[in-house]
């Protein structure tokens, strides 16, 4: 799942992007949440209550907050440099106020489905290179999570129910075979049923976790000792 802002003051212009982005999407087999703000105030509220967008499309000439002051808000007081940031606008002149908030592209309206296609194609092949994915099947289509969007995988049977940041999900799969595949991206078993992101741990213990969503999970007898080695490795002991 892909989760993408559109924050622009004209409500046909919030539309259009949507309708495209869904059918461009579409037809990469790509899963989206689309947030819509009317101003960058909205927006700007909802990441402070930290919302996680991966793109934003975003329109220069709003309020009282431009897009430009929301994007060096984002990257400077944020410091958010991992969400990637597409300007729209109906003007060419704003090369030089972009430089710093460096975002990944420049939309001018009226926006098309070639144009909007192309720059989404574009994100995808940035993602693809440098942000790992954790890809999966079911019903016979091929489905992925940013790796670090996971949190952790539960065994359910012959079952895997994956939790992410967003969303939760059900396949077919072998939590051994997810941990080769995701130990080096510090996935770590801390019971036969349960795979966690160590990443996403709040708070560790001797016989149990707390995972960034509040969840709690116990740590079997059989990995305590090793959870501990790795807790005395990353300094937390």
């Amino acid at each position: 799942m892909l989760n993408i802002a559109i924050c622009d003051d004209e409500n046909t212009i919030c539309n259009q992007l949507e309708d495209i982005l869904y059918n461009v999407t579409t037809r990469y087999n790509i899963k989206i949440n689309i947030d819509i703000f009317f101003n960058a105030e909205s927006l700007y509220e909802k990441l402070n209550h930290n919302a996680h967008y991966n793109l934003i499309f975003l329109d220069i000439e709003l309020g009282n907050m431009s897009g430009v002051d929301l994007g060096r808000k984002i990257r400077e007081d944020m410091n958010n440099q991992s969400t990637q940031i597409i300007y729209i606008s109906s003007k060419t002149s704003y090369a030089m106020e972009l430089f710093s908030v460096r975002p990944l592209n420049f939309l001018i309206k009226p926006l098309t489905t070639e144009k909007v296609d192309k720059v989404f194609n574009i994100f995808l092949n940035l993602i693809n290179t440098s942000v790992e994915l954790f890809t999966y099947n079911k019903n016979k289509k091929e489905y992925s999570f940013l790796i670090s969007d996971i949190i952790y995988f539960e065994s359910d049977t012959r079952q895997i129910n994956i939790y992410t940041k967003d969303e939760i999900d059900t396949f077919y799969g072998s939590l051994k075979e997810i941990h080769k595949k995701l130990k080096d991206f510090g996935f770590i078993f801390i019971h036969r049923s349960y795979l966690i992101n160590i990443n996403q741990v709040k708070v560790f213990k001797y016989d149990k976790v707390t995972l960034l969503d509040e969840t709690i999970i116990n740590i079997s007898q059989t990995y305590r000792k090793n959870v501990r080695d790795i807790q005395m490795k990353m300094g937390d002991i």
